[in-house]
């Protein structure tokens, strides 16, 4: 008895409803790059986010600047990564690998009782957020109708400013 593999790919989607998906996972992706380059800038600011890090007093705005800014470091770092990895494993996986990251990272940051500990988080969300932004606009044109493709990756690139925005109005309101 032979068993067949009844399995779609894509979980059965085609043509327009698989891209209408890839997008919005792809937008999804886009949107929380651009929550995670700002949300930061309201964690730095809070009293209890400076004591517990013993970031007050004279002479440490470096180090709060160092910390901020090594989350950079980290896409950099990431995005290179994203180009071994990407081909090897393909996009899907890889954006599920830098998801699996960025939550890492998230765990580590939300823990956080050190300096050290803090760089550390930082570098390991920057991994996982340069891994998916390097790997989503690519997934997307590759999968995309030629006549859609532009559209397509500006509504990423939009989600992004989105989702940056979203994070500045939190931080303001907050």
């Amino acid at each position: 008895m032979v068993v067949q593999n009844t399995r779609q790919p894509y979980f059965g989607l085609r043509g327009k409803w698989l891209t209408f998906w890839i997008t919005v996972a792809c937008a999804t992706d886009m949107s929380l790059f651009g929550y995670d380059q700002g949300v930061f800038s309201g964690v730095v600011i809070t009293q209890d986010y400076l004591d517990v890090h013993d970031l007050n007093g004279p002479g440490k705005t470096n180090v709060l600047s160092i910390i901020t800014s090594i989350y950079t470091i980290g896409c950099f770092l990431g995005a290179l990564l994203a180009f071994s990895i990407g081909e090897k494993l393909g996009r899907r996986k890889t954006i599920v690998i830098g998801t699996v990251i960025i939550a890492i990272g998230a765990i580590l940051q939300t823990s956080s009782f050190s300096v050290p500990h803090m760089l550390v988080a930082r570098i390991v969300t920057g991994v996982g957020n340069g891994i998916n932004t390097a790997t989503a606009p690519v997934w997307q044109t590759e999968t995309s109708k030629l006549h859609n493709r532009g559209k397509l990756v500006l509504v990423e690139l939009g989600m992004n400013i989105f989702g940056f925005m979203l994070s500045n109005w939190v931080n303001f309101v907050s």
